[in-house]
């Protein structure tokens, strides 16, 4: 799964701004792309170029992505309708990848005959119910002069008869197995709310900054204020010729004095709009904002990469703990939680280290970190710099 995610700044130095889509704001921020696995779990993390697109930075996961994966593999990517490119597309599966992702452009919706139930069961042993039909699309780009050929799967909602179309170059015989990981997308989401509550993603880390790229081209602020004042006379202008429909209509006789001035205000406007047309839209970065600076990448990716160790270490734990609580999906990261900060008693007994947690907050709770002790100890993991063996247990069920 690959998404970017927005680091706000709300400091005093002059920084881009970026779109932050949870508040819905252009706001000065920092934009970071993440890769997670399928599980939702960090797998690399990097700094992207301020105003960088998901289709110019799927390139780079795919170049980064096939450094660790080798040659032979064929990973999926999987990502939102931002990194939406028939181009691209193509790209990517002649490198050796699978595509995964929203259909962005208005479809026919699909004949409700042509849609069968499938059954997918999770790792988790969860059964996940869908109707969904599929069938083989091309999608046009270049102006139609060219086609790439994919698979669409189309899912229907029973209750709002809502249909929502997801192309993949997958091949999977069960169509279910797709819609489960297109639809598993939300576990990027999920990790990156997570990391901002628990693990301050969002934290400035630092205060050092480092010279943004002078010649970069941004958007000329002489030629946004120029656009905003064309627009506004524009506006003022279509309502004055709608108050003079309406008088029209009312039986009034022309006026000369109001047929000059509509006169002056259109020539107005022809004078904005070339003065607007002169004015170059991209201008440098140091011609724009010459004091523009980004936050100092190298303590914060340092942090990034302990947060993304401990996340996915929490992660797996989670899932070992599943079997024991009947709320693992609901509740399993507060369990432990909960079980990171309840105290607990060290002793070394011959090579073993005894860890022995005091009791949770509830006797389920306190059996579920039990049962996890038990599958920690299977591991029998040397705790690091000696060569004693981890122990856990919980004192009440000794």
């Amino acid at each position: 799964y690959v998404d970017g995610h927005v680091r706000a700044y709300h400091g005093g130095r002059e920084v881009g701004k970026a779109h932050v889509a949870r508040i819905r704001l252009s706001m000065p921020a920092e934009l970071d792309t993440w890769v997670c696995d399928a599980n939702g779990d960090g797998v690399l993390v990097w700094g992207a170029t301020p105003g960088a697109s998901l289709v110019g930075e799927l390139r780079t996961v795919a170049e980064k992505v096939r450094a660790h994966v080798g040659k032979d593999a064929r990973p999926t990517i999987s990502f939102d309708r931002g990194g939406w490119s028939p181009k691209l597309f193509r790209e990517l599966d002649l490198a050796g990848f699978d595509i995964l992702t929203y259909r962005k452009k208005p479809a026919p919706t699909e004949p409700v005959g042509s849609f069968h139930p499938y059954v997918h069961t999770d790792a988790a042993g969860r059964e996940h119910h869908y109707l969904l039909a599929d069938r083989r699309v091309t999608i046009a780009y270049q102006g139609g002069k060219r086609r790439f050929a994919c698979r669409q799967i189309t899912r229907l909602d029973p209750d709002t008869s809502h249909q929502t179309q997801v192309l993949t170059t997958r091949s999977d015989e069960d169509p279910a197995a797709i819609a489960y990981l297109m639809f598993s997308r939300w576990n990027q989401e999920n990790f990156f709310r997570y990391m901002r509550a628990h693990y301050g993603l969002d934290a400035l880390d630092t205060y050092a900054t480092t010279d943004d790229e002078m010649g970069r081209l941004v958007p000329n602020p002489a030629r946004r204020q120029a656009d905003r004042s064309l627009a506004e006379a524009r506006r003022s202008l279509a309502i004055a010729q709608a108050s003079r429909g309406q008088a029209s209509l009312a039986g009034r006789p022309p006026d000369a004095e109001i047929t000059r001035a509509f006169a002056d205000a259109e020539a107005q406007i022809e004078a904005l709009e070339r003065a607007a047309r002169a004015i170059p839209a991209r201008v440098p970065l140091g011609e724009a904002r010459p004091g523009s600076v980004r936050l100092a990448p190298e303590r914060k990716r340092i942090h990034d990469a302990i947060r993304m160790a401990t996340y996915n270490a929490e992660s797996a734990l989670a899932r070992l703990v599943g079997p024991h609580y009947a709320r693992a999906d609901d509740e399993a990261r507060t369990l432990l939680r909960e079980a990171f900060s309840s105290p607990a008693d060290l002793q070394v007994v011959g090579h073993e280290l005894h860890v022995r947690l005091d009791p949770l907050s509830a006797p389920r709770r306190t059996r579920a970190i039990a049962g996890l002790c038990q599958e920690l100890n299977a591991t029998r993991t040397i705790y690091p710099g000696t060569n004693l063996i981890l122990v856990f247990s919980v004192k009440e069920l000794d």
